[in-house]
């Protein structure tokens, strides 16, 4: 295993290679040994708001630039099974909304839905995804 460092420009210049795409995921650690990953969003528009829930993995996500609402709890609607623990929906019924913006940073343990909704506005983040051993 070898270690990463991830420098303050290498990341702003990834970002502005995201720019005018739709959602973006840039993964810049890579996998390690299925413990964790981190990956760097950005959603710059958002025809569709769609909610996800990880059973055997934790998110902590970080925002670098920009706001938006996070909907934490509740319940799935519509869900879909993805394998490996993890859920989809179109939604999420009985969560608590949140604005969160640049700063800001957000655990989100398994089994807890999660949802983003740019509202019109633009939003990049980290994500560290945890997985449970």
């Amino acid at each position: 295993m070898e270690y990463q460092i991830i420098k303050k420009e290498e990341r702003t210049q990834k970002l502005q290679e995201l720019d005018g795409i739709n959602k973006k995921a840039l993964q810049f650690i890579q996998p390690v040994e299925k413990f964790y990953e981190a990956k760097l969003i950005r959603i710059d528009q958002q025809p569709e708001v769609l909610s996800e829930m990880h059973e055997q993995a934790s998110d902590i996500y970080y925002i670098t630039s920009g706001s938006c609402k996070l909907t934490l709890g509740g319940i799935l609607i519509d869900k879909k099974d993805l394998g490996k623990g993890d859920w989809l929906g179109k939604g999420i019924e009985e969560g608590k909304v949140h604005e969160v913006k640049e700063g800001d940073i957000i655990s989100i343990p398994p089994n807890i839905p999660h949802m983003i909704d740019i509202a019109g506005k633009a939003v990049s983040y980290i994500v560290i995804k945890i997985y449970k051993v």
